[in-house]
């Protein structure tokens, strides 16, 4: 029964840190924040062509869009730690590959409204659905996103000029939620498999101590 209570103390102080630690808690997007961006828009598929990595970070984002700006230093400093603004502001030239899930309950066409300063390339299930790779003062503006049903993982590239705004402002049409990023798949042996291994592991065992006992 103590044991019990000690492991629920331990539970509970790290809900509390995780609570604490800004960009953790209930993190949706995965960010990569570079020192420089790439000329042309960069492939989603392939490391982003922008220099060295600044730093990498987990945002908390909105069930209803992305809300990110970079003149905000105190919001820089939370996701990329103490003196971050120094280097990511709307003062200064970077770049960041953004990427989570859209999730929907049906196949279809849905809307979204993008609106970024400066440039951004939005890429879902690996087909580009919006680019902008341009200096600009905001949008692009209304979008339309085509989704299937179930989670539907994005990668947005964006670049800072290195004038004047710097931010980020999706806002998703009804239907559609911003989930974390799709885990990568990792191979997991089936039960046949698993029986192979324990039954050569038995094998090889019973060798074992044929020959100590010889």
């Amino acid at each position: 029964m103590q044991k019990l209570r000690n492991v629920a103390r331990l539970l509970g102080t790290a809900a509390v840190v995780g609570a604490m630690l800004p960009g953790l808690a209930g993190a949706q997007l995965s960010i990569t924040f570079y020192n420089s961006f790439p000329a042309t828009a960069p492939s989603p598929t392939a490391p982003f062509a922008g220099g060295s990595v600044l730093c990498t970070a987990s945002a908390a984002g909105s069930a209803t869009g992305i809300v990110l700006d970079f003149s905000n230093a105190a919001l820089v400093n939370s996701l990329c730690g103490a003196g971050a603004s120094a280097r990511i502001n709307n003062g200064m030239s970077f770049g960041a590959r953004i990427t989570g899930s859209f999730s929907v309950a049906s196949t279809g066409m849905y809307n979204a409204n993008i609106d970024t300063d400066d440039g951004d390339v939005l890429t879902i299930d690996g087909v580009t659905q919006n680019s902008a790779w341009f200096t600009k003062g905001g949008g692009p503006g209304a979008v339309s996103l085509n989704l299937v049903s179930g989670t539907n993982p994005f990668t947005l590239d964006y670049f800072q000029g290195p004038c004047c705004g710097a931010f980020i402002n999706i806002t998703v049409g009804s239907g559609i939620t911003v989930t974390p990023p799709t885990p990568p798949t990792t191979s997991t042996p089936e039960p046949a498999t698993f029986a192979l291994m324990a039954g050569g592991l038995a094998g090889v065992g019973v060798v074992a101590r044929r020959r100590r006992s010889a």
